[in-house]
């Protein structure tokens, strides 16, 4: 039976799958509510391995492969996973014996799923997904930044969580900007947590000692207004941070990551969202070296900046619903 579900408020179908492969995409998608209607967008795996361009890939990222054509965008994963957006709906592929099979599954899949959402208004930024009091907070950066272990330590403090990994922004029905997540499983360094948990699993050959968290239970699906921006990084000493002002390098920063000449969604639409973006607060905030230390240093800089986020006189983190571990 196919599993249809709200992501970023669009209806989307998945087809039934088995074994590992129906594992990986319970793990993207198993905390996406359920919804009814008609889908806007249709996943489907292919029996046949699918074509992917014959030649250099326009972006090689890690272990993924990533062409943007005139039909859409095309990824292939190092395992021989690959997908392909065809028209509003995604086509997937996968390989037998596969090794970590919920990255390979989750790489193939999402790049041309998120150029399906693009289509839909919805643009992507590397992003964990923060909130309380109806507001969101962005957590940005490139891969092993600290973005889990920023979300890690801001549920710790009683903050909520849509993701930690893949933000989705687009315009609401009042031109707000508002936020949503990819909620699947939770990838987070054993140094961001107290202990491990019970229903964790250790990632296999993984650089940063990742464990793989469910995400039901932890993450809370939803979405929020868009009141601010984190550009976390790590630091060679103790924990800092600052704001930073309003800069065309802010916008053009935004622009890229949004997508960019990459999605084949609204160009004007993203250059509004990059521009609103630019002028939110912006803060860049660096972890403390210490890995004892980042928890404590994170709550301390959400109380410092909640209550100019929300204008409650209060900081986010009292606002919010207690976090579960």
């Amino acid at each position: 039976m196919c599993r249809r579900f709200l992501l970023a408020d669009v209806i989307v179908e998945v087809a039934q799958v088995e074994g590992d492969v129906a594992r990986a995409v319970e793990s993207m998608f198993g905390a996406c509510p359920s919804a009814t209607g008609s889908p806007t967008i249709n996943i489907e795996f292919s029996s046949r391995p699918l074509s992917v361009p014959d030649r250099l890939a326009d972006v090689s990222i890690n272990d993924v492969e990533r062409w943007h054509t005139a039909d859409g965008v095309v990824t292939r994963h190092a395992s021989g996973a690959s997908g392909q957006r065809r028209g509003s709906g995604v086509v997937v592929w996968t390989p037998t014996g596969l090794g970590d099979t919920d990255r390979a599954v989750r790489l193939a899949l999402q790049y041309p799923l998120v150029d399906a959402l693009s289509l839909q208004g919805r643009y992507p930024l590397h992003a964990a997904v923060l909130a309380a009091d109806g507001h969101a907070l962005l957590a940005a950066g490139p891969t092993g930044a600290g973005k889990s272990t920023f979300a890690a330590a801001a549920l710790r403090s009683g903050w909520l969580a849509f993701g930690d990994d893949l933000a989705f922004l687009g315009h609401g029905a009042d031109g707000e900007i508002r936020v949503w997540a990819l909620p699947k499983a939770l990838n987070i360094p054993t140094d961001a947590m107290e202990h491990i948990p019970s229903d964790g699993q250790r990632i296999d050959d993984d650089a940063r000692n990742r464990w793989r968290l469910p995400a039901a239970g932890r993450l809370t699906p939803g979405s929020a207004v868009l009141a601010g921006i984190v550009i976390v990084d790590h630091s060679g000493g103790a924990a800092a941070w600052m704001r930073l002002g309003d800069s065309p390098t802010l916008l053009k920063r935004f622009a890229l990551s949004l997508g960019i000449g990459r999605l084949s969604g609204d160009l004007r639409e993203i250059f509004r969202l990059s521009g609103a973006m630019a002028r939110m607060p912006v803060y860049e905030y660096l972890h403390d070296r210490d890995p004892t230390q980042r928890a404590a240093a994170v709550d301390e800089f959400l109380a410092t900046i909640g209550p100019s986020l929300t204008g409650s006189g209060r900081p986010l983190s009292d606002l919010a619903e207690p976090g579960i571990q």
